[in-house]
């Protein structure tokens, strides 16, 4: 009895070892689930639903049209509730002259188009022609976006280019460096400070100084007369 549950388990043992090894592994997304306490009792939200009812949008992965059309449709959603209220988009892409913000841990790349192209040779040389034009046309739009000159773009966007983000607001590709993103009942973030400010500055507001005889060091005498 004793010896038939033995080989009984060690056959078990084998089926689930090779059904485990016959197996793929499968993973699925683990998506962060909110749990919020309302009037009808607890509600539960996913963490993009949540992130979208503060008007926050992530646009994580290349663009595509199943991307491109989610966004869309939540950028709609979200204009239709409120025109004036702001909309904190977290994206991988340039934004807009004067809203274009970074992390302060970000990496930054420029670089100029790449592509491959197969076929017969006059195929490969159309194909070549209009990557270089689409270089040209990009060149055009950082330059413009930048205020950086055409051969300054040209040289910078030759080979992959890093740069941190305090290069990138220097150079133009973006506006300001972020620390924290706003607060509660704020629309703008806390930003990063290119140059630190000297105790001075942060003191309270100085003081006007008088000399001894009574005035101010840069008032000229009461006898002083203006030339004509």
């Amino acid at each position: 009895m004793l010896l038939r549950r033995v080989l009984q388990c060690s056959a078990n043992a084998v089926k689930v070892s090779r059904c485990f090894h016959q197996s793929a592994p499968w993973r699925s997304p683990l998506i962060p689930i909110v749990v919020e306490q309302t009037g009808r009792g607890e509600r539960a939200y996913d963490i993009y639903s949540r992130l979208l009812r503060e008007r926050i949008i992530c646009v994580m992965g290349p663009i595509d049209d199943s991307v491109a059309s989610l966004v869309i449709a939540q950028l709609l959603f979200l204009q239709s509730e409120s025109n004036n209220k702001p909309i904190h988009m977290y994206i991988n892409s340039p934004g807009t002259a004067g809203m274009r913000h970074s992390l302060p841990n970000a990496r930054i790349m420029v670089h100029q188009p790449s592509g491959g192209a197969r076929g017969q040779a006059t195929d490969i040389a159309i194909q070549a022609e209009e990557i270089l034009k689409l270089k040209r046309q990009i060149n055009n739009i950082y330059s413009k976006h930048t205020g950086q000159l055409l051969e300054t773009i040209e040289s910078v966007m030759e080979r992959d280019r890093y740069m941190s983000p305090m290069e990138a607001q220097d150079f133009g590709i973006i506006d300001k460096v972020l620390v924290h993103p706003p607060q509660a009942g704020q629309d703008e973030p806390e930003l990063v400070q290119k140059e630190a400010t000297s105790p001075a500055s942060t003191s309270s507001s100085p003081q006007p100084q008088t000399s001894e005889s009574g005035q101010f060091p840069n008032t000229p005498p009461s006898s002083y007369k203006p030339e004509p």
